[in-house]
């Protein structure tokens, strides 16, 4: 009798576990605000892409953020600011957050800002609007549709990367598994896009991902290949080989020549967006003198 008071007491506290673990969000298309403010639109992406330029800082990143905060508060579904906001939040929380928490706020935040972007696709509209689920909605999306989407995508991949240990990613696994259609659809539309975005992305998915899900290393390698010979500038290629390919491999001959590639690099002459070239270059300089602890 005790001991199967014992069990259900264990399956209750797994079922809470597991039940307060699963990732989840309010979808960026369920709050839409209104415009607060009126302003010249133009003038101001022009100098959020100028300043984007030039954000190699903390301070110089959130300067860019608040201009396009404001964009939104003058048009809150603008497609560009939504999907290069959704891009710089989620970039701020990987490097600059100060704690776990932020990150995963500015992660969530990402993903819900590049959902509002999708959401200005009529087409995808009627089907989210029905209850379609996103990814069983990819369909819908065309080719500017891309950059949202990618960003979709790496929201969730930062997050399940980044912010979960193993069992909240064995319980959150059907999210990366989900991402297989977004993915599927951007290489669809446009394999080039990017610098090869499309393959690097389900690069990363195929190193995340468990066997028994789809998960392979061998075509992860290959998908991270197409990509590099795609986009040879793109910083973020060689980086992310380096840290979630040559890792997992155990290759550390591969680890040091992929970061070399970028370690030296000027940003200006990276095919990636400025404040992401300045940090993945930086780090690819502290991994290089730290090999060994990636590799313990």
């Amino acid at each position: 009798m005790i001991f199967l008071i014992l069990a259900f007491a264990l399956l209750i506290s797994a079922g809470y576990y597991i039940s307060t673990e699963r990732l989840s969000w309010e979808n960026g298309w369920k709050k839409i605000p209104l415009p607060t403010l009126k302003s010249n639109i133009v003038a101001l992406t022009e100098k959020a892409d100028f300043l984007t330029n030039q954000a190699n800082s903390l301070d110089r990143l959130e300067t860019v953020i608040d201009v396009q905060k404001r964009i939104l508060n003058i048009n809150p579904l603008h497609f560009e600011t939504l999907w290069k906001l959704s891009r710089n939040t989620r970039f701020h929380g990987q490097i600059y957050a100060s704690n776990v928490q932020i990150r995963r706020a500015s992660y969530l935040q990402s993903i819900q800002l590049a959902e509002r972007a999708l959401y200005t696709n009529q087409d995808f509209k009627k089907l989210i609007d029905s209850n379609t689920a996103p990814w069983n909605a990819t369909e819908a999306l065309c080719i500017e549709d891309l950059p949202a989407l990618h960003y979709y995508f790496l929201g969730i991949f930062s997050m399940f990367l980044t912010d979960m240990n193993k069992p909240k990613k064995l319980i959150n696994t059907h999210w990366i598994n989900r991402s297989k259609a977004v993915v599927k659809r951007m290489i669809e539309l446009d394999h080039t896009w990017g610098g090869g975005h499309p393959h690097y992305d389900r690069a990363l998915y195929l190193c995340q991902l468990p066997s028994w899900l789809g998960g392979d290393m061998n075509k992860a390698g290959e998908e991270f290949e197409k990509a590099i010979t795609i986009g040879p500038l793109w910083v973020n290629n060689y980086y992310m080989r380096a840290r979630v390919y040559r890792t997992k491999l155990k290759d550390k001959r591969g680890f040091v020549s992929d970061l070399n590639i970028i370690a030296n690099m000027d940003p200006k002459d990276s095919d990636a967006p400025f404040p992401n070239s300045c940090e993945y270059i930086r780090q690819a300089q502290i991994m290089l003198k730290n090999v060994n602890s990636w590799f313990t």
